[in-house]
């Protein structure tokens, strides 16, 4: 049995990762990632498994290649425990078969643009996740809160739920962060309501005065 190393990465891919991050990649005989995290090493893998909705067949296939004894790697953005695909496999497999390199996360990098402390921020989760979850934290007045969006729950359906409860926050969203296409996007909920963003961001807002 060989221990499961999980690689976090960031938009820039390979570039921001150190050279013994990269030699774990290249030598590892499976390869496990979503679409984008595999498409940034083509070459790397005898075998390649793609990460969608299929998290409990992943982790069981995972489970079975280490447990014969074979080299596998699992990319995964930023952080992989938080709020990452780390946290999952750990609570699958167990703390001692997981083996966690963890890079900046990309809320991390969100408050560092935006030149704003975030000891103190309300951080929350909606990928995958009804967009109620943004709830409590609204309703008790947090500020900052940092988002974690996806395809469903965009910085657009965001703007729109916090207007239909009374609006009250500015907002920022931070894409392609670390990448080659990073935007920094600062404005009002109806002007985020109207706007173009791209699909791989992270949402600030902050309480109005």
């Amino acid at each position: 049995m060989t221990p499961v190393q999980v690689i976090g990465i960031g938009d820039d891919g390979a570039q921001g990762l150190p050279a013994k991050r990269i030699a774990v990649i290249e030598s590892a005989d499976v390869l496990v990632g979503g679409r984008r995290h595999l498409a940034l090493f083509p070459d790397a893998g005898a075998e390649r498994i793609e990460v969608g909705s299929n998290l409990k067949e992943v982790a069981a296939r995972i489970d079975g290649a280490s447990a014969d004894g074979l080299r596998v790697v699992v990319l995964a953005s930023g952080d992989p425990l938080f709020y990452g695909l780390g946290g999952y496999l750990v609570g699958r497999l167990g703390a001692e078969r997981v083996v966690v390199h963890p890079h900046v996360s990309a809320m991390q990098v969100a408050f560092a643009r935006l030149g704003q402390p975030w000891h103190a921020a309300t951080l929350v989760s909606l990928h995958a996740k009804p967009i109620e979850d943004l709830k409590p934290s609204i309703e008790r007045g947090a500020t900052p809160i940092g988002i974690f969006t996806d395809e469903t729950n965009t910085p657009n359906a965001i703007a729109r739920y916090l207007i239909g409860r009374g609006g009250g926050y500015s907002a920022s969203v931070c894409e392609h962060l670390d990448g080659e296409d990073e935007r920094v996007w600062t404005g009002s909920l109806e002007a985020m309501a109207e706007g173009a963003f791209a699909p791989l961001n992270v949402v600030i807002l902050r309480r109005n005065p």
